[in-house]
């Protein structure tokens, strides 16, 4: 009787751990998903919906800066504590058209 409390202890208090080699962690991909050959695609006097055509919705648009748009890409491998971070920005002129683009490789841990 002992014996098998002492195991049911033991097996209850070995799931309390934050060390879990065994269990399979999976990738996680968030944000947009595009390629450095999307972005070479992207001209300077492209229109917005096209750039949307290519790259697709916006992650994030600002309300108060209207002429730009953000695309936000994050990898967190699951079996280690690497992610990639990725933040491309489209700045749009007045009438919609591509007047840059700006792009940030955030590689962290």
């Amino acid at each position: 009787m002992r014996l098998a409390t002492l195991c049911l202890l033991a097996l209850a208090l070995g799931g309390c751990g934050s060390y879990t080699p065994y269990l399979y962690k999976t990738d996680v991909i968030q944000g947009n998903v595009y390629s450095d050959a999307d972005i070479a695609r992207i001209q300077r006097g492209m229109p917005r919906a096209e750039v949307e055509r290519i790259l697709g919705t916006p992650q994030l648009v600002d309300p108060f800066h209207p002429d730009r748009a953000n695309y936000l890409y994050r990898y967190f491998a699951g079996d280690s504590k690497h992610t990639f971070s990725r933040r491309l920005v489209v700045y749009y002129t007045a009438d919609n058209t591509v007047a840059h683009v700006e792009q940030q490789n955030l590689t962290a841990k």
